[in-house]
């Protein structure tokens, strides 16, 4: 027990702790800064991602129509627009989804659809990586799927339709041999005149050479893809089908 001496002239009031003093709202402000300003930041970031996506997704155009290349070699992103605008200009393209415009949007596949057997070392060596392979495949397969990619180009039909069966007869059914091309509806690139005298223009390759756009595209089969399991639905089937028949015009079969 503390001595009498030391407790004896102490003012009770003297032993009241200090209240703290309250800040003021500028001070308030500051240590709250302090304190979180990173996690506001971070939040604003992703908050702003979330504006930005929002909006592509709510101001992308629709394409009317999707047109797919699947092809061993890649195809220049801009070779595929002009290929597109080439297509929307055809008089069988259609405003389909009533938007005021004529969008064909061309997908591009990059698969080597050979068996290793048939292909030599070095292209294996110095062909495409695996896991692109798989991602167009995952691609190809997610946009069949879905029932609106109708028109296919490809560089390797027959292999196309043994893996995927999904050719179409000219009523745009599916053949009765799934891995054959029998009674298929397709065209060669090079026999569609249409196809063959439209203005695609010229690009510049990696080794700085200037080709025409055409060259992607000359060696390449037209399949119109079937109808099965419901997909395509019939509005989407008919308006590729008026596209289909204006691309070979004039064209004779294989």
């Amino acid at each position: 027990m503390a001595s009498a001496r030391y407790t004896l002239n102490i003012d009770p009031n003297d032993l009241r702790p200090e209240k703290p003093r309250e800040l003021t709202p500028g001070e308030k402000l500051a240590n709250w800064w302090h304190y979180h300003w990173k996690m506001l930041l971070v939040g604003l970031l992703l908050l702003g991602l979330a504006v930005m996506g929002v909006t592509e997704i709510l101001t992308q155009e629709k394409a009317d129509y999707r047109v797919g290349v699947v092809t061993r070699y890649p195809v220049d992103d801009n070779a595929r627009q002009k290929l597109g605008e080439a297509l929307a200009g055809l008089p069988g393209a259609q405003d389909v989804n009533g938007d005021g415009k004529i969008l064909v949007e061309v997908m591009h596949y990059q698969m080597d659809l050979r068996p290793p057997e048939e292909t030599s070392d070095e292209e294996m060596m110095t062909g495409q990586d695996p896991m692109m392979q798989i991602a167009s495949q995952t691609r190809l397969t997610g946009d069949i799927q879905t029932g609106d990619l109708v028109i296919l180009l490809t560089d390797d039909p027959e292999r196309l339709q043994y893996l995927t069966g999904i050719a179409a007869d000219e009523n745009g059914q599916a053949l009765e041999n799934r891995e054959s091309l029998e009674g298929a509806d397709l065209y060669r690139w090079a026999d569609c005149p249409v196809l063959t005298g439209l203005a695609l223009g010229d690009f510049t390759d990696i080794a700085g050479n200037v080709r025409p756009v055409n060259s992607y595209f000359k060696d390449l089969t037209l399949l119109h893809r079937a109808v099965y399991d419901g997909r395509p639905d019939e509005q989407t089937a008919q308006a590729n089908q008026k596209l289909l028949a204006s691309m070979t015009e004039g064209a004779k079969r294989p």
